[in-house]
């Protein structure tokens, strides 16, 4: 499980679907404005929230973390055209915050260990 920090980039697989839809709409955006003439519009709305995850073992509870949750639209426009798109991610993942207070981004598939996990939770393995 590697540490990724936080940001909006090809490196942080969490946004990897918002990136693959923001360069679709844009792309399309300049062809249509180019085609058009006219002016075009892109907006990205991100929405973040947390919820807590928990591992258990033999409903026993063994790990708990925040897992992130992302949301987003991206809307295109042009003049009086408007297309807009929706999509979500952030489950099999966990946030980490370092000592400073900035957020890193762990992948928690459901293959992973429980004391890789237990490491990257309380910063060792139990």
């Amino acid at each position: 499980m590697e540490e990724q920090k936080l940001k909006i980039n090809s490196e942080c697989k969490i946004f990897e679907p918002l990136i693959d839809e923001f360069n679709a709409a844009l792309n399309s955006l300049i062809m249509i404005a180019n085609e058009s003439g006219k002016e075009g519009e892109l907006t990205v709305k991100l929405k973040v929230k947390t919820i807590n995850e928990q591992r258990f073992d033999k409903d026993k509870l063994i790990a708990e973390w925040p897992e992130p949750i992302f949301s987003w639209d991206i809307t295109r426009k042009i003049k009086e055209d408007k297309i807009k798109m929706s999509g979500s991610g952030g489950h099999d993942f966990m946030l980490k915050f370092d000592d400073e207070g900035k957020a890193y981004i762990l992948e928690a598939s459901p293959q992973i260990t429980v004391d890789e996990l237990l490491k990257h939770i309380n910063g060792k393995a139990d």
